[in-house]
């Protein structure tokens, strides 16, 4: 992954992923996280969603560098940890939801298996301290290969509570239309915002196309 300069296009430095394997897909999504280390430089967050971890393949991850040296600081897993999940495919600030204040990010896995429906997706909240894994938000009406997480992004705060939330993508979503997975018929897809409660870091899904009302509420499992 390469890092320019915003003022003369040159080349800054290159990070790479000090376990990296071949294939791991390392710099699939990248994102500037926000100060996590207390010198006035945002981090740097970069998504591998082939990468290979603790015997599963294609579960990828995330890593996270500092901004101002570009060293390795950590490196986040898939907390479902399952072959094929591709944690990473997108990866994006949140914004401090957890009260620590330091900023936290989310990564998107879109081919998580979610209740036996293989592609289902999901987006899983990390904090931006340490790597702990915080919280997992899916669709419980997703059916399979939907892809939510394939895109995601913070929202700022859509319910004033205070807390940073965001939205996600589902390329794959058939929404209320039955006839989207007959065959040679392409779903339609969908686009989720989700509220990030101030107690629970649970997502309220809040559909932001035609889905139906029974769509709008999301599992935190």
């Amino acid at each position: 992954m390469q890092i320019f300069s915003g003022a003369t296009c040159a080349r800054v430095r290159e990070l790479t992923d000090p376990g990296g394997e071949a294939a791991d897909l390392f710099g699939t999504s990248v994102a500037s996280i926000g100060d996590v280390t207390g010198d006035t430089v945002a981090e740097i967050a970069v998504g591998a969603n082939d990468d290979h971890e603790n015997g599963y393949s294609d579960v990828g991850s995330v890593s996270v560098f500092n901004g101002a040296t570009g060293a390795f600081l950590y490196k986040v897993g898939d907390p479902h940890g399952r072959s094929n999940d591709q944690l990473g495919i997108s990866v994006s600030a949140l914004g401090d939801v957890d009260f620590d204040g330091i900023p936290d990010f989310i990564a998107g896995a879109l081919a998580d298996n979610i209740a036996n429906r293989g592609g289902a997706g999901s987006v899983s909240v990390f904090s931006g301290a340490d790597g702990s894994f915080l919280r997992s938000i899916v669709d419980p009406a997703a059916t399979a290969n939907a892809y939510l997480g394939r895109s995601i992004a913070a929202s700022g705060d859509m319910n004033g509570d205070g807390v940073a939330d965001l939205i996600a993508g589902a390329e794959g979503d058939d929404g209320a239309d039955t006839t989207a997975t007959a065959p040679d018929t392409p779903a339609p897809g969908a686009v989720f915002a989700y509220l990030v409660r101030v107690q629970s870091l649970c997502g309220e899904a809040v559909a932001m196309d035609s889905t139906p009302a029974d769509r709008n509420v999301a599992e935190c499992p």
